[in-house]
């Protein structure tokens, strides 16, 4: 009988123990001691200056947190090309990523309006609206219909034309007929058709090789992005049209990014805060001062300066009317933008 009667008041016990550290545990789905893994996947190269910025990122949160947030990186599309990273954050299946804003615009219309043709002045420009007014608007419209947060904007500089061998640009006029690689959204779509080109859609993974095989007549980049992908091997030309200014975000999957403990939150914003600073000031800016002079001296490209730039204004001047009809809230953005000038 008092075995039993032991047995009772052991089993009471353990189940009073049980109880206490479940509601101990309730509250955040991580507690902050715990250790956060999170995967980053990314479409670009090992090393290349979108890899530098995720390494920054994982480098800070650890330091940050004392180790218990972790972040793995997965480069070169290892997860998925761009298209499919985007949607993988969206359904939840990739935790972290980054990718190009505007082939967001399934999930919010105004995804797109950062990479507008001429819409910045300089690198000064583009930073004060895009990490600031402009850029909180369109994270939050983002949001609203979508589990994807932007954390802030990396910037990769204006991007220029580079054509093959026998399609070299000197001019508006050169621009007809060009078979052009272009991401699937609208902005790069509209532009093109406007400056007579041919839009075609190839991913960024696969430009290389749509190049090579003359698929498409030339494409656009940032002049950092040329000598990360190699483009500079399998084209001739470099047109210096900064028709846009090339910028990327990185994004997390809003229930990995609420799931974590108030104090780890606070941690990664942090984190993605700094290291997207010391990437745009350390390594992309000054890359894309030097890269025009390497494609050049180093690689034998031939450069050649935008003349007459108004007139690629006026061509492409249009889409703007088209992107306040289509989408009414641009409006106000472009009028943060106009102010940050």
């Amino acid at each position: 009988m008092k075995n039993i009667t032991n047995i009772t008041i052991l089993f009471l016990a353990l189940v009073f123990l049980v109880g206490c550290n479940q509601s101990n545990t309730s509250g955040q789905t991580n507690d902050a001691s715990e250790t956060v893994n999170i995967q980053l996947g990314h479409h670009h190269p090992a090393n290349s200056q979108v890899d530098e910025l995720a390494h920054k990122l994982a480098e800070l949160a650890a330091e940050k947190s004392d180790g218990e947030i972790e972040i793995s990186i997965y480069p070169g599309g290892q997860l998925g090309e761009e298209l499919e990273a985007i949607e993988s954050i969206n359904m939840g299946s990739m935790d972290m990523s980054v990718i190009s804003p505007g082939l967001m615009d399934d999930y919010s219309d105004l995804f797109g309006i950062e990479t507008m043709p001429f819409l910045f002045d300089d690198w000064d420009h583009a930073d004060r609206s895009l990490n600031g007014e402009a850029g909180d608007f369109l994270r939050n419209s983002l949001l609203e219909s979508s589990n994807i947060r932007v954390m802030g904007y990396m910037h990769l500089g204006f991007r220029h034309m580079i054509t093959t061998e026998n399609h070299k640009i000197d001019g508006l006029e050169d621009m007809k007929g060009l078979a052009l690689r272009s991401p699937e959204s609208w902005v790069w779509t509209r532009m093109f058709e406007l400056l007579e080109s041919n839009p075609t859609p190839v991913t960024w993974g696969e430009a290389y090789t749509a190049l090579q095989t003359g698929v498409v007549d030339g494409m656009e980049s940032p002049a950092s992005g040329i000598i990360d992908m190699n483009f500079h091997e399998v084209t001739d030309h470099l047109f210096l049209s900064q028709h846009m200014f090339g910028t990327i975000s990185l994004v997390v999957n809003e229930s990995v990014y609420e799931n974590l403990s108030d104090e780890h939150r606070d941690l990664l914003d942090e984190a993605a805060a700094e290291a997207i600073h010391y990437t745009n000031e350390e390594v992309t800016r000054p890359d894309d001062k030097n890269a025009i002079a390497e494609l050049e001296e180093e690689y034998g490209m031939t450069v050649t300066e935008i003349d007459e730039m108004d007139k690629w204004r006026e061509k492409v001047e249009p889409m703007y009317d088209e992107f306040n009809k289509r989408v009414p809230e641009a409006e106000e953005v472009f009028e943060m933008i106009e102010n940050e000038r």
